[in-house]
This record gives C-alpha cells, structure tokens and sequence, in this order.
C-alpha cells in the first residue's frame, strides 16, 4: 500500500465510513488535490466490507490512509462514525461519504466558522448524472424540522433544500465540526439503523445542547446511483428515514440528547492499521 503516516497530528481529520463501495477509488482521487492542500488526515472506516478491493482501490488511490477494520455484519452508519471520530488525531473533523467528490471546500474559512460556534456543512452537491429538469418560476424548496421543548428550548433544521434551477441539493451529512463537540454529545446514535436521520440528530443536539449554529459552504459532486446500492432497512430508504425519525422523537420525549459514543468505542472489534 502507498502513503507514509508522518507522525505529525493534523488538524483536520477526515473521517469516511465505507462497505464494499469501489467508487471511493475516484473519490479519493479527485478529492487528494484539494486535501493535500490543507494537509488533512484521511481516516477510513471499513464497517464490514471486504478488506481485499479495499485495499487494492486504497493502493491505485495514491492516498495516505489510516485504516480502520471493522468486523461486523450489518452496515451501521452512526456506529462506524463514531469510531472514525474515536481515531481520529485532528481538532476537527470533516464528515465524508465515500461517494463524493469536492470541488469546492475553504478549509479555512469552515474552521472560522467552526471556532466562532457553528457547525458546518457541505451547502451543495449536483449529481454526476444528472436528470433534465422542466422550465418554470421555482428556484429552491426547503423542507424543515422544528422542535420545541417544555422549558422554550426550541430548535430548527433543515433537512434538505433543492436548487431546483441548478439539479442540486444540499447535503446535511457532510459536516466540519470540533471533535470535541460531537464528543461532547455523545457521537452519533447507533441505534438509528439503515439509511437516514443520523445527522439530522447531531444537528439537532448540537443545537438543543451545545447551542451551536449550523453555516453552510463549498460544493461538490455526488456519483449517482440507485437505491441498491443504499443500506436501508425495510421497504425503502424513505420509510428507513422515517422510522429513525420517530425513534429521535421518543429519544428526545423522554429528555435523551445523548449519542452512543462510549458504548460503540468500547464495544467493538476492530484492527487497526495506522497508515497505508
């Protein structure tokens, strides 16, 4: 494998879950320009994927990687977060799914952001195949989560905008953030299983708890693919989404803001690789 750990502590960790998704070859690829420009750790997660493509698209990649291996079954997202977030070295860390490529990201405009009390996230990606979109007056529409708690703590997220006139959405699970923040809250919470809502939840409790604001910046490309390749529980991934929701809603009901940081730290089995 290529790449050499320099012992030296980053100070952005860039932390991609991963099973079984080649397309991270070129994501990496197309991504190294941009990271090595900010001298950003990349951490990967391999939650129960095969170690052997892996290692191979890792190699071709060009890219230093800290490998985390995951033995387990089911694909967990939160779970597999968390545990790049346990090795990751950097201050903050950058949430990146395997899947897309940045064509535009200030580092160093996102971590004033980040040190004046926000968390930040991608604001928008298009997709690689994207579909032809018919003539007409809207612009953008925005769906939005609003919660209020019985002592006036209330929250607002939005969970998802469409730039209808461009073909691109925003993106809530490519996020910069203070490592400590998100530890600070526990992590993601692995018992939202499937595809959806696990970041709508941070957002949700780094607001309600730590009182951060969310900003938004940057761009980037998502490679289309259908549902197949999604791991999703039930029927689809809108009803996967839907039954994480309702179950952050009985969390937050009975007073839990709390992720599952600890127990999925300390309950895994795991090898770590420092570098390839």
């Amino acid at each position: 494998m290529s790449g050499v750990d320099s012992g030296r502590a980053p100070s952005v960790s860039v932390i991609i879950c991963w099973r079984d998704r080649l397309e991270l070859g070129r994501t990496l690829r197309e991504n190294l320009p941009l990271l090595r420009a900010r001298d950003v750790e990349i951490v990967v997660v391999n939650y129960g994927g095969q170690a052997a493509p892996l290692d191979a698209l890792l190699a071709e990649s060009g890219a230093a990687v800290r490998l985390v291996e995951v033995r387990a079954e089911a694909f967990n997202k939160s779970r597999a977060l968390n545990i790049g977030i346990h090795f990751a070295r950097g201050d903050y860390v950058l949430l990146l799914d395997a899947d897309v490529i940045l064509r535009e990201f200030d580092f160093e405009r996102a971590i004033a952001l980040v040190d004046d009390g926000a968390w930040v996230t991608l604001k928008k990606v298009v997709e690689s195949e994207a579909r032809a979109r018919p003539p007409g007056r809207l612009a953008q529409f925005a769906s939005c989560f609003e919660l209020v708690l019985d002592d006036g703590r209330g929250v607002r997220v939005e969970t998802k905008r469409s730039y209808l006139g461009e073909g691109a959405r925003s993106c809530a699970g490519i996020m910069l953030l203070k490592r400590a923040d998100v530890i600070r809250i526990g992590g993601f919470h692995s018992g939202l299983e499937g595809w959806g809502w696990e970041d709508i939840d941070l957002h949700v409790r780094l607001s309600l708890v730590l009182q951060r604001r969310h900003a938004e910046l940057g761009e980037g490309v998502h490679l289309s693919h259908g549902d197949e390749r999604r791991s999703y529980v039930g029927a689809s991934p809108d009803a996967n989404n839907h039954r994480n929701q309702q179950r952050c809603l009985q969390r937050y009901n009975a007073g839990d803001f709390a992720g599952t940081y600890l127990a999925d730290t300390q309950a895994f089995d795991f090898t770590h690789v420092a570098a390839t």
